[in-house]
């Protein structure tokens, strides 16, 4: 059987990215009919992203360092559930390595490398590698899976173009995951660029439900869930309010902002688990969700929630990746402000048929291109 390797942010503390090498792994084992297994790369700068204590610089860190070590407890938990969601869902490879250089003992092992999804071809991120751009492969077919460009222009300074551009030149097939990033990639890569869709989409609810056990709800009763990639002050305002207005909890699922960012003086709760099996479990059951993460949309349009996703301050008009998706399900008027979300009927019923109509299309077309890349 032909082996296929797969490059990703599978080891950052995110849960977001972990499920997503999760889905893929499994749409390539399952649907592909091929072995997969997960580089386990992970850099310096991803190891300092997810560090429970800050790498002291200045004496901004020293003092950061001293608030984590009094909610040094809860971070251990937090952390060790996501360290068991990886041992546990994942399969890794058992070498580690945390240097490009290093993966070049691993060129030709496998006939097939995937990068993708996530942002891995985001080149402003703390932990980007040319790793994810396949660097290290001579021997095998290199193929990118809905890559995420997150709001960065990669071609912006000519020496980047030249250098992307070499990287992708021996690639077999490209997809990204939304149009800004086709819009660039399509200028330094040779064939077409195919939008696809992130992993998580390619599994149903039904095998969410299947794969990760969710069914016994960590909270009893309603509750929102409030799930962000940064929890800006304007918005936990807002959510703190619907809380009261609503007559529902608020919670949590970050233990980092929640204790080290001092997020529960809004009178949000936490969850008492973490990582990626808890967001989904809090996801599944919850009667509300704000959210202002990709993932926090994907998660909430599969279980077919009552959401909104709070357009703030935080939001840059560059980054399409929740947005264009919104509007590839049918589901764009889910994106409201804050003064637009306080004048509205926020337990109001969604009509999903036509998302769900939508997704499956987007499936099937993306799994035909996985399919077509390993031929």
């Amino acid at each position: 059987m032909k082996k296929v390797a797969t490059i990703t942010y599978h080891a950052s503390h995110n849960c977001g990215s972990m499920l997503q090498a999760l889905a893929l792994q499994k749409v390539i084992l399952e649907n592909c009919g091929y072995e997969n297994e997960l580089i386990n790369f992970s850099n310096q700068g991803q190891k300092e992203m997810y560090a429970i204590f800050n790498k002291v610089r200045t004496p901004r860190n020293l003092a950061g360092n001293l608030l984590r070590l009094a909610f040094y407890p809860l971070l251990i938990r937090s952390r060790n559930d996501f360290e068991a969601f990886i041992t546990d869902y994942l399969k890794v490879a058992d070498e580690r390595y945390t240097e490009t250089e290093e993966l070049k003992v691993i060129d030709g092992k496998y006939q097939y490398y995937v990068c993708g999804s996530d942002q891995v071809w985001n080149t402003k991120a703390k932990d980007f590698d040319d790793a994810y751009f396949l660097s290290f492969v001579t021997k095998g077919r290199k193929i990118a899976y809905a890559t995420s460009l997150g709001a960065t222009n990669i071609i912006e300074k000519e020496e980047d173009r030249r250098h992307y551009e070499e990287l992708l030149s021996d690639f077999s097939h490209v997809s990204v995951r939304e149009g800004n990033g086709k819009s660039i990639i399509k200028n330094i890569y040779r064939d077409e660029v195919k939008i696809t869709v992130d992993p998580t989409l390619l599994l149903s609810k039904e095998e969410w439900n299947r794969c990760v056990p969710t069914d016994e709800p960590l909270v009893k009763g309603k509750y929102i869930f409030y799930y962000a990639f940064g929890y800006n002050d304007n918005v936990n305002r807002f959510v703190r309010e619907m809380g009261k207005k609503y007559k529902m909890p608020v919670y949590l699922i970050d233990a980092k902002p929640w204790g080290v960012g001092r997020k529960f003086r809004f009178g949000f709760k936490l969850s008492k688990k973490f990582g990626p099996i808890a967001m989904l479990n809090l996801m599944r059951h919850a009667s509300l969700v704000f959210t202002t993460s990709f993932h926090g949309n994907v998660f909430s349009t599969i279980y077919e929630k009552k959401f909104w996703f709070v357009k703030s301050d935080m939001f840059n008009k560059n980054d399409d990746r929740a947005t264009y998706l919104l509007n590839q399900l049918g589901l764009i008027d889910r994106f409201k402000s804050i003064a637009e979300l306080k004048h509205m009927n926020l337990m109001e019923e969604i009509d999903f048929v036509a998302s769900r109509n939508k997704i499956e299309t987007l499936k099937e077309d993306s799994i035909n291109f996985l399919k077509e890349s390993l031929a």
